[in-house]
């Protein structure tokens, strides 16, 4: 049984355990934990448990079961958003910045991204952890900010997932900073296309 981490609430989420975890198991399942057809948010949430990020009764993973926001995109950014006092929405891009080879300065390993592949419907559809703030992607060539992601499994790949992301000139992109030393001094902002409650 995994038992809930309480770390994380006074500053310290571990962004490179966090990043580490994510490089770790990004092309493979962890045993300890169950797996989904869509598991992305599920690793996503696995890799900020073991960055130090305390779970909740909103965000939560047991073995008796989990929360809707530990495997569901759009429910953990708004979880992230609504009740976790550790993490800051930073910016929210569109599909003509899809090819910047960077994330914003803000944006550091460990952090969160989401993706809305379909903008019509206002709800994040993907999640991943950025691991590096600029490197090489083995996989398309290219050089920028790295992230890792189940569903499909990808390990250092460019932040966007332009070259695998069949929507890339409509996607939007949801970035939220998870530092806890930051966020308590930052000015809580709403992304203004998602729907998060």
């Amino acid at each position: 049984m995994i038992q809930p981490d309480t770390g994380g609430a006074n500053g310290t989420y571990n962004e490179a355990g966090a990043a580490n975890y994510a490089n770790q198991w990004a092309k493979s399942h962890n045993p300890a934990y169950r797996t989904f057809p869509d598991d992305c948010t599920n690793f996503v949430s696995q890799a900020m448990a073991a960055g130090g990020k305390g779970q909740t009764p909103s965000w939560y993973y047991n073995s008796n079961g989990q929360s809707g926001s530990w495997i569901n995109a759009n429910n953990l950014a708004s979880w992230l958003y609504s009740d976790s006092p550790n993490a800051i929405f930073e910016t929210e891009w569109g599909p003509n910045q899809a090819y910047n080879a960077q994330t914003p300065s803000t944006i550091w390993k460990g952090d969160v991204l989401f993706y809305e592949w379909n903008p019509g419907d206002l709800k994040m559809d993907h999640a991943s952890m950025q691991e590096i703030g600029y490197g090489y992607d083995g996989q398309s060539g290219l050089y920028g900010s790295l992230v890792d992601t189940h569903t499909d499994p990808h390990y250092g790949a460019i932040w966007s997932l332009w070259p695998w992301n069949a929507s890339v000139n409509t996607t939007y992109y949801y970035l939220y900073h998870i530092n806890s030393r930051l966020s308590r001094f930052r000015v809580r902002r709403r992304p203004r296309r998602a729907g998060l409650a």
